[in-house]
């Protein structure tokens, strides 16, 4: 048989077609397994295992454990990643067809002790236990109110018990025992008797901050004497001019900062309007929320030589806080014995208050190692506290058969009864420093 050039061709087409119709079957793949624990021995759950350039990953059960699966005949690396842990790796040489493979145990070091022995200059330049952190990673935090806060709390002995509120708890202290510094002026909280979806907007604005530390204790005597933590805001210098916007569903802000010529004089601005209404709403009361929080602030500082300096801190910010609830359903319980509470309202909850804070400071440089600076400021607080709240509730037990016609339904009632929320709060303060 006499071999043509056009039947080369088609040899040719079919064996790429059936190179392309070729799958692996189990009997060309190796397995690999094994137990990740941290470096104490014990079992680690959620390590995310991935294997370098191959699209094979798992997770580790309960029991530190995982399987993969892959194609024999080549080398791998297993890389180890979990939140609190350095990341480990592990290179495999190539397995042979139905070959398995455990990698018993892979440890995982935990990165605060792997820090803890790691001594650097800068140690020595910062007060005790102080974590300096990039203010850029507070826009990489996800956060309902828009505070810093959603930095502070994820540090070690820092808690939060509502996601709406800009107070945190450090070491299990009160929130009014932390400090909160903006350029070495003392920043006070008002003193509102509600917390949540009623504080509104916190004082510091993170576009303007250029540095942040925070010491949950063993902090200089010079911050005070209270006895959790102690947050230092340092906002810019500029030297050049920028401008930023932006906006989302919560609210709006807008921002400046810049100097002159000869950068003798230096100024930022900062403005933000806030407002939780689309959150509120899928709470499980039911109702009209009405809350509008709006700040403005700057920050001027201006250089009469080298070494003194006039600095004018000023901030404004109105909160007002109103909500008019209608309804409010409630089911709690277990899986056997069920209930759910029904509400109806009638009044209203209005909330306001007024924040002003004056702050001028003079500083004299002497040298590199001495300096004298001179701190006034002066807060001011008007809180208004009014409503009138009347509720109505019943409470039933659901009925839990699976096939009964009612399910998920209140079928008895236990009890029914009303109340009255009613407040008059007024609260105006001055302080001088």
């Amino acid at each position: 048989m006499r071999i043509l050039p056009k039947h080369i061709i088609l040899l040719l087409i079919a064996a790429i077609f059936s190179l392309q119709g070729y799958r692996a079957t189990a009997q060309d793949k190796a397995r690999i397994s094994g137990i990740v624990t941290d470096s104490e021995g014990v079992a680690v759950s959620g390590v995310v295992i991935t294997v370098r350039k191959a699209s094979v990953s798992d997770t580790s059960d309960a029991l530190g454990r995982y399987a993969l699966s892959l194609l024999a005949g080549r080398k791998y690396r297993i890389e180890y990643s979990y939140r609190g842990f350095s990341k480990t790796s592990v290179d495999v040489p190539a397995l042979s067809p139905g070959q398995q493979l455990q990698l018993n145990p892979v440890k995982m070091n935990t990165i605060y002790q792997k820090e803890e022995f790691v001594f650097t200059r800068k140690i020595f330049r910062e007060p005790l236990m102080t974590r300096t952190v990039n203010p850029r990673d507070f826009f990489q935090q996800p956060s309902p109110t828009g505070d810093i806060k959603s930095i502070i709390e994820k540090f070690a002995g820092v808690s939060s018990n509502n996601e709406l509120s800009t107070q945190y708890n450090v070491r299990g202290g009160n929130f009014d025992e932390n400090l909160v510094y903006i350029n070495d002026i003392e920043i006070f909280r008002p003193l509102l008797v509600r917390s949540g979806q009623q504080e509104g907007l916190s004082i510091i604005n993170p576009n303007l901050v250029q540095s942040l530390s925070f010491s949950a204790g063993g902090f200089e005597a010079r911050y005070g004497d209270k006895l959790s933590s102690v947050l230092d805001i340092r906002y810019k210098q500029p030297d050049t001019t920028h401008v930023y916007a932006s906006a989302s569903l919560l609210g709006l802000g807008a921002s400046i900062e810049g100097s002159n010529k000869n950068h003798r004089f230096r100024y930022l601005g900062g403005i933000r309007y806030r407002t939780n209404q689309y959150l509120l709403n899928t709470l499980d009361i039911k109702g009209q929320y009405q809350p509008t929080f709006a700040d403005i602030q700057s920050l001027l500082a201006y250089d009469i030589n080298t070494k003194f300096e006039l600095s004018l801190f000023t901030y404004y910010g109105s909160n007002s806080y109103r909500s008019v609830p209608e309804s409010q359903k409630t089911s709690f319980g277990t899986a056997s014995e069920s209930y759910q509470l029904n509400v109806a309202f009638a009044g209203q909850d209005l909330i306001r208050y007024q924040t002003l804070l004056n702050g001028l400071t003079a500083t004299y440089t002497l040298n590199n190692h001495t300096r004298f600076k001179w701190i006034n400021s002066l807060y001011q607080t008007d809180e208004n506290e009014s409503f009138d709240i009347i509720g109505q509730y019943s409470l039933g037990q659901l009925d839990n058969d699976a096939g009964s016609n009612n399910y998920g339904k209140v079928k008895s009632y236990i009890g029914s009864g009303g109340y009255l929320n009613h407040a008059r709060n007024q609260l105006y303060t001055q302080i001088y420093n």
